[in-house]
């Protein structure tokens, strides 16, 4: 029977279907072909002639059961039709293995991806039939196929990319060319104070976060394709300044085309920290936090180059702490520290905004004044900073005095240049040093020769031991009693090259700023102790021989075995050396004192307080010092007969020395009525010109040989002459 009744329809409507790019099968209701178009014999390589009038079923008996079969069944008695969508193939199929295809080969015996509907229809003579359409779907399937596959790819290279993002410990993006985050990692959101997904597809002024990118640097990279890296500090989503290393870099696709950046940014907080604090360190002073010698000489260049411009002057104010070393020395370095820091403190309250404050040294600091108009007013400064460093401190649960000693100079009239200017109040400050500290003084061109001469002296002192420019001369003790020589203290003297002879008061105590105290001191011991043994050789009296003692020689640990040892190698019995310490040097460390004289008491060695009552001493401690006997200084003895108050406190010293079972020696005695007073005051011994010069050491054992004594002594004619045959000298130089 004819698809269609009429012949021109048929043969129009036959002509359509053949020509459809889809493949066509019409069946009746007992599923027998009523129709076969020429794409569906071509796929199926059945032609129309043989598939007509037979069953679907006979044709394709794979299809039964499937989905086509069942949609076919429905069409024909229900009426349904049905779409039937063939899944995309990984790999090419036979078509009749898909059960949602039907099955075909192309022309060219490729296999082909089939998609079938059914459509219940109602023809002519057929009331219901069905409608099979089959479409080759093999191209949109590829195109499906493909697409599924890059879409994959995407979410592959999309997955690594954030693996590989959240994997790096370093705050990190990606942004398009637009500048849009494509994405970010944990890091990046943990500082930032947002969600990692929240990011995506936002600039950062839509996420209001603290930019990581700054624009600037973002155009410059896709603007440039160069790789950005540089420094920059940002505030955290806790509030807290970060610093970070940003580095970025240009992303560019296949076509080489630029399309976005890629940026990490490294936490260096830490490493800023630490090169700030190595900044801090190179150019100020850890402890104080006040300018250091490099910065304050950096400073001062450019207050010089200022000054020159503008024709002013500036002021260099030298400070130096009186005394600090002992302070330092007995409470310990914190105490010390801790007073530094208050002394800093007070300097910069005195100071103006203008001004520099710097620590250049332990216990120094300069202050330096920039538009100075008149000498009075840097006067008035260096007077306001004596009265502040005076006041007193409370450090350890103890009040600490401490006073400042003051140098200035001033530019452009004392130097021209940062090193001369520093040296020349430097050099003022040790003038106020050595004129009794607590003061300040200006520079004076004076202070240059005073310098020179100091430089020369000292150059000189290092050599003198290896020249054997020092002697030892010797003055006598007579005790008041018999007349007798008891002892004689040793003293040095220096035989300059080209000075001539210098007393120890010109030298000692530059030795002791250059530490030449030391080896100076050791080379006295122990030629006195040599020299008393050979007189005791010759057979002349046994008597005492007493060496002073520097405080720096009582600071050092070794000291008290030294002694015993040059005790040992000379031979002399302890009993017959006298080591004299100044009252001064005894109570500026008191304890430690102590503890220095019971170990050299052990040693069997007499110990004498030199210069007593010049130094204050405590009573409290005085009766703890295991001496011998006690000094009286010669500055009281000097005006014993003029003076009630010096004759009074020479009584008292000698009151209090019997009462502490002490023996007690009078020095600098020059005349009769000072002899008289003392043996009127029961004093013990006696030293000074009026016996005796300091002698040379052969003069000396004919002195010791001759000896007093006798009626003579007892009238108090006795005269130096009547045995070393010279005139008695008031030198007082020549003593210490």
């Amino acid at each position: 029977m004819p698809l269609f009744r009429r012949s021109h329809d048929s043969k129009i409507a036959v002509g359509i279907l053949e020509r459809l790019p889809v493949g066509v099968i019409v069946l009746d209701t007992q599923q027998r072909v009523i129709y076969w178009n020429e794409w569906i014999a071509s796929a199926a390589q059945i032609p129309a002639q043989n598939a007509v009038g037979k069953g679907l079923l006979d044709i394709f008996p794979e299809v039964r059961n499937t989905r086509l079969h069942t949609a076919v069944c429905d069409a024909l008695q229900k009426g349904l039709s049905a779409l039937l969508s063939s899944s995309l193939h990984q790999s090419p199929l036979p078509l009749y293995r898909d059960p949602t295809a039907f099955p075909g080969q192309g022309a060219d015996g490729a296999r082909i991806t089939q998609a079938i509907q059914i459509l219940a229809i109602t023809l002519p003579d057929y009331p219901r039939a069905c409608v099979i359409q089959v479409s080759d779907v093999t191209q949109i399937r590829m195109r499906e196929d493909y697409i599924r596959k890059q879409a994959n790819h995407l979410h592959e290279l999309q997955q690594r990319q954030q693996a590989l993002l959240h994997s790096i410990p370093d705050i990190a993006w990606l942004k398009d060319i637009e500048g849009r985050y494509i994405a970010v990692n944990e890091r990046f959101a943990q500082v930032h104070g947002v969600a990692v997904d929240a990011v995506a597809g936002k600039t950062d002024a839509e996420i209001q976060v603290p930019s990581l990118s700054e624009s600037s640097t973002d155009n410059l990279v896709l603007q440039s394709g160069v790789t950005r890296r540089y420094d920059q500090s940002m505030m955290d989503s806790r509030g807290q300044l970060t610093w970070v290393e940003t580095i970025k870099v240009p992303i560019y696709n296949d076509q080489s085309e630029l399309i976005g950046l890629a940026g990490v940014a490294r936490d260096i907080t830490d490493r800023k920290i630490s090169e700030e604090r190595i900044h801090f360190l190179a150019h100020y002073d850890s402890l104080t936090e006040l300018p250091n010698r490099f910065m304050l000489f950096d400073r001062l260049d450019g207050l010089l180059a200022q000054a020159r411009r503008h024709d002013s002057q500036i002021a260099l104010l030298f400070i130096d702490l009186d005394r600090f070393k002992v302070i330092n020395d007995s409470m310990g370095h914190n105490a010390g520290d801790a007073l530094l820091k208050q002394v800093a403190a007070r300097l910069k309250e005195c100071g103006r905004e203008v001004d520099i404050i710097a620590r250049v040294g332990g216990d120094e600091f300069v202050v330096a004044l920039s538009d100075v108009k008149k000498m009075d007013a840097v006067a008035a400064v260096a007077q306001k900073i004596m009265s502040a460093i005076a006041r007193p401190y409370h450090i350890e649960s103890q009040e600490i005095h401490v006073t400042p000693s003051l140098g200035i100079s001033v530019f452009p009239k004392d130097g021209e240049d940062i090193v001369t200017l520093v040296k020349n109040a430097d050099r003022a400050m040790y003038r106020v040093k050595e004129t009794g500290r607590n003061g300040f003084a200006f520079f004076t061109p004076e202070l240059n020769a005073i310098a020179l001469d100091k430089l020369t002296m000292e150059t000189g002192l290092r050599l003198a031991l290896l020249r054997n420019e020092f002697e030892l001369v010797y003055q006598s003790l007579i005790d008041l009693g018999s007349g007798q020589i008891v002892g004689a203290e040793a003293q040095i003297r220096w035989h300059h090259p080209k000075i001539g002879l210098i007393p120890p008061s010109r030298f000692i105590a530059l030795a002791e700023e250059s530490g030449l105290i030391l080896p100076i001191g050791n080379w006295v011991l122990n030629t006195a102790c040599e020299q008393n043994r050979a007189w005791q050789d010759q057979g002349l009296p046994c008597i005492p021989v007493a060496v002073n003692l520097s405080a720096v020689q009582l600071r050092e640990k070794t000291f008290v075995s030294r002694v015993a040892e040059c005790l040992t190698r000379t031979g002399l019995a302890p009993q017959y050396l006298d080591l004299e310490i100044t009252e001064s040097v005894i109570m500026s460390d008191a304890e430690s004192t102590i503890r220095m004289l019971d170990e050299l008491k052990a040693l069997g060695v007499l110990l004498s307080v030199d210069d007593f009552g010049t130094g204050y001493s405590s009573l409290s401690y005085l009766k703890r010092f295991p001496i011998d006997r006690l000094k009286i200084d010669r500055s009281f003895v000097q005006d014993v007969t003029t003076d009630a108050n010096d004759a009074a406190i020479t009584s008292a010293i000698i009151a209090i020395a019997k009462q502490l079972k002490l023996s007690v020696v009078a020095e600098g005695v020059e005349t009769i009525e000072q002899l008289r007073f003392l043996r009127a005051q029961n004093c013990d011994q006696i030293q000074g010109f009026y016996f005796s010069q300091p002698l040379s050491v052969d003069d000396f054992a004919i002195h010791l040989q001759n000896g007093l004594g006798g009626q003579q002594f007892q009238e108090g004619s006795f005269s130096r002459s009547a045995h070393t045959g010279k005139t008695p000298t008031t030198d007082s130089r020549l003593t210490h």
